[in-house]
């Protein structure tokens, strides 16, 4: 389905390093026909050319590596039958190398290249280029249209087009090019620097040449190690058949010894185990105790095994469990489509109680102090004792409630799809204090240094004080916000409903980085060890590193992802609207 088109001007992407001499990713993209499908189509090539940026053989230089990343993006869109509407795209991208002084460039659609103070207007030309940059302030990466009106404004004060950072650069209203600074200066935005990768010494290469993509450069992309890497590979590959010399493999169907087992931990990204159940996995994993609960549309809570996702036991809901289950005491708990919060015993699935709320029950319950606290589309959060369901208190709101509780020093925090961040009594559900976020909240709110972090409907994301409701600082995001919100180190990480995954200083609000999924992103990041974990749309589980917000790997898991990720020492756990339970390696 595809997005609305107004929405789409341009995408583009600064991967600037400030204060590091190592090769940066700078991106322009934007389709030609605002009116056809080609947005869809050009967020995904947009994906593709970051991905492959970071993720792409590290062997290669930095001109051998835009040529890949070009190469690569293209195949990809034509390998997913978009191949003919990449002619209605214009595309730049440029690699900045300020190591070895030097610009690498592709431009194709009518891109233009300026370089203030010494083109009297932008040149015109298709292919790849390489140039000096050792006595450029910066270049500019124009369309075609309006092209010579901006390019007098570049370079001079962020108020008339230009400034220090990679900046947008805009004519009538819309985006007409990006300006990269050569000049040095503290960077203002800083949405995905590079990673310092390890490389070969700079390869001079033939400045100033244009070259159609994908003739001359596939001439070129890594020839020149080419030998050393498959010599590299052949010893490898004896080294391993060597290590087995003289042993003979274990016969067909014969189990190998614990011994002969010892292999390590699987590369990250690798599909451990897969679980199917019968209908979309909404719901998001809970780990404990060697085991993994979760429950499906098919109106089943399951335990699978968590070394290989056997099915252990399962119980019924009836109606679908969306809700994420919570573990406390031998006890399972979990809502379920049918109006009943539902308690089971961790070991059996044998049920314990069942409590009607009177509506269905997506929020996912949280278990604290002998106390089960769980939303209702009853309109009411529901307190029942965690022993017997007894329900203890309720409180009321005006809309149904969708959010997750979060329960953090005698206080409960939920939203409501009345527009309201509630914060009552734990123990009595005595009003303490509420916030008008003007749109309906969805996310569950995340508690973290005495504040409240969570997002809206109306796209603004919110920063409260835990203690009294009052505002700390409000950002406006773009797009809707129903991803909860995962805070770590000093930034605090969410996905907004047009794909995009963002990290803000949580101290003010600043956006450090964001990074382009190829569709919404309802699911709540997992951080772990310095990575980001979160689910998409567009069928991928990402890995992105926290501090600069680079895609480290990524793995297609066959369907749609609205649960969240559960994350322990040795996998990632979650699920698929196709239905699936996977464990995918984390990789050490």
């Amino acid at each position: 389905m595809s997005a609305p088109c107004a929405r789409w001007d341009t995408l583009t992407y600064d991967g600037s390093a400030p204060g590091r001499a190592v090769p940066t990713l700078h991106v322009f993209l934007k389709p030609l026909d605002r009116e056809g499908p080609v947005p869809d189509t050009a967020q995904r090539l947009f994906q593709d050319l970051i991905s492959r940026f970071y993720s792409g053989p590290p062997f290669l230089t930095p001109e051998e590596k835009l040529t890949d990343t070009i190469r690569y993006a293209r195949e990809e869109a034509a390998h997913a039958g978009c191949g003919e509407h990449l002619e209605r795209i214009r595309l730049a991208a440029a690699i900045v190398d300020r190591g070895a002084g030097k610009v690498h460039l592709y431009r194709s659609g009518d891109m233009r290249l300026y370089r203030p103070g010494r083109d009297e207007s932008p040149v015109k030309g298709e292919g790849r280029e390489s140039l000096s940059a050792e006595d450029l302030r910066g270049f500019a990466l124009l369309d075609g249209d309006g092209a010579d009106a901006i390019a007098g404004k570049i370079g001079g004060d962020p108020g008339d087009g230009g400034g220090e950072d990679c900046e947008r650069l805009i004519h009538e209203g819309k985006t007409a090019g990006i300006w990269v600074s050569l000049g040095g200066g503290e960077h203002v935005r800083r949405r995905a620097p590079a990673p310092e990768p390890e490389r070969p010494g700079p390869v001079e290469s033939a400045a100033g040449k244009s070259e159609p993509a994908g003739v001359r450069g596939r001439r070129r992309t890594g020839l020149s190690l080419l030998p050393l890497a498959l010599v590299l590979l052949i010893f490898l590959v004896a080294v391993f058949w060597n290590r087995r010399a003289g042993e003979s493999p274990p016969a067909r169907g014969v189990v190998p010894s614990e011994e002969e087992l010892v292999l390590g931990p699987s590369p990250a990204g690798t599909l451990i185990w897969q679980f199917t159940a019968g209908a979309a996995v909404t719901s998001s994993p809970y780990l404990e105790g060697g085991m993994v609960f979760v429950g499906s549309r098919d109106g089943n809570l399951y335990a699978l095994s968590r070394a290989d996702g056997r099915r252990v036991w399962s119980a019924k809901g009836p109606g679908g469990v969306g809700s994420s289950p919570a573990v406390a005491d031998g006890k399972v708990f979990f809502g379920e489509y049918g109006g009943c919060l539902v308690a089971v015993s961790a070991e059996t699935g044998a049920e314990v109680w069942r409590r009607p709320t009177g509506a269905k029950v997506v929020s996912s319950p949280v278990v604290d102090a002998g106390r089960v606290y769980v939303g209702s589309f009853d309109r009411n959060l529901w307190t029942v004792d965690a022993a017997t369901g007894e329900t203890l208190w309720k409180f009321p709101t005006g809309g149904a409630i969708w959010s997750s509780p979060r329960v953090s020093e005698g206080r409960v925090f939920f939203g409501s799809l009345d527009g309201i961040l509630y914060a009552v009594d734990a123990s009595d559900g005595t009003e303490i204090w509420r916030y008008d976020a003007g749109a309906r909240v969805y996310a569950a709110p995340a508690i973290d240094g005495g504040r409240v972090h969570f997002g809206a409907q109306d796209g603004r994301f919110h920063c409260l004080l835990a203690s009294t409701g009052s505002p700390v600082w409000t950002v406006d995001t773009g797009s809707p916000v129903q991803s909860g919100a995962a805070v770590a180190e000093d930034r605090v990480v969410f996905g907004g409903e047009d794909g995009t995954i963002h990290a803000l200083y949580r101290e003010t609000g600043e956006t450090l980085w964001t990074f382009p999924a190829g569709e919404r992103v309802p699911s709540t990041p997992a951080i772990r060890e310095g990575v980001v974990y979160v689910g998409s749309y567009d069928r991928f589980l990402y890995a992105l590193d926290l501090e600069l917000g680079h895609p480290i790997w990524r793995v297609d898991l066959g369907a749609a992802i609205y649960s969240s990720p559960a994350v322990d020492d040795d996998a990632i756990v979650l699920g698929t609207i196709g239905g699936r339970v996977a464990a995918v390696a984390i990789g050490h």
